[in-house]
Parts: C-alpha cells; structure tokens; sequence
C-alpha cells in the first residue's frame, strides 16, 4: 500500500520547506522522483497539487518508487517569499532531495528531479550543483526570459515595454 506523509525540513539558513513524499511498502530501497511545481496562478498551494491531483500515489505506486514535491519558498507551507527560481528556491530543492537521499526507503543512486512549469528553470540550476540525480526532466520550462518577455501578452504592461526599450 502506498502511504503519503508531510515532512517539513529546513534549508541551510534554517528556513522551513514543506515536502510531501509518497512511497509504496517496497522491502528494498527504490528510486525516487522529486516534482517541482510551476506558478500555480496565485493559488500558492505549492507540493499539496500533486497530493490533492492523486500524481503522487499515482507514480509512486505505478512505478514502485519514492514520489515527492517540494514547495517553493512563498508556496505551500515553506518559509519566505517567492523568489522566481532563485537562490531560495534552489535551496528547497536541495535541501529536499538531501532528505530524500538520506531515507532509508530511497536508493541514493536512483534521485531523479522533474520541474514542471517554472519547475524546470530551478530544477536545471539545481542539476548544476547537485551530481548525484540520475536524471533530470525538464517540462514547459522558459529557458530565454528576455524572449518570453518580449514576445508576452501586452496586458502585463510595463514602463520599459511601453517605452520600448529592452530589459
């Protein structure tokens, strides 16, 4: 049977990082995936989508590994504001994915990182410092702001836009 539990862990400065893990009743370590959500439109309901979505029993129990989300800083229940991908947000991931590694369920050779949304940006950052993943999946990122900007939906209107001048 595969259960889902709440853990709040802390990031090097001490800031709180909500994660949620979901893990079948394997006798033997297994792999784990960690989900890093997008935007979420304002609803800031961080990791608990992929609970309150079923993705994690889903994939915790269709592939018989770990499955886990961590909420991005201004998110769910972690500490501070939302920092877009930033060094905040790097940090909830690696301070997730260490205390992933770390249980006794999780086979530290077989970490992988899933960014969806806005995920993928600071997952990518995280694949940079971090060389234990197995692998990396990146969805739907914005890897080119400037081009994502430029080519926006005119109803976000800024000063710099409406001059004409580039960010």
């Amino acid at each position: 049977m595969t259960t889902v539990t709440r853990h709040v862990v802390e990031r090097d400065d001490g800031a709180a990082v909500e994660l949620f893990q979901a893990h079948t009743s394997s006798a033997s370590p297994t792999g784990v995936m960690l989900f890093v959500h997008g935007n979420q439109g304002g609803l800031l309901l961080g990791a608990k989508e992929f609970v309150d979505t079923g993705t994690l029993l889903r994939v915790s129990a269709g592939l018989n590994i770990t499955a886990a989300a961590v909420s991005q800083p201004g998110f769910g229940a972690s500490d501070g504001p939302a920092d877009f991908c930033g060094p905040s947000t790097q940090q909830a991931i690696i301070a997730a994915l260490s205390f992933l590694k770390k249980q006794p369920s999780v086979d530290p050779g077989r970490i992988v990182l899933y960014g969806n949304s806005r995920g993928p940006v600071a997952s990518a950052m995280v694949a940079s410092q971090v060389a234990y993943l197995r692998a990396l999946i990146l969805s739907s990122g914005v890897y080119d702001l400037r081009a994502a900007f430029k080519n926006s939906s005119p109803r976000y209107p800024t000063s710099d836009r409406k001059r004409g001048r580039p960010i």
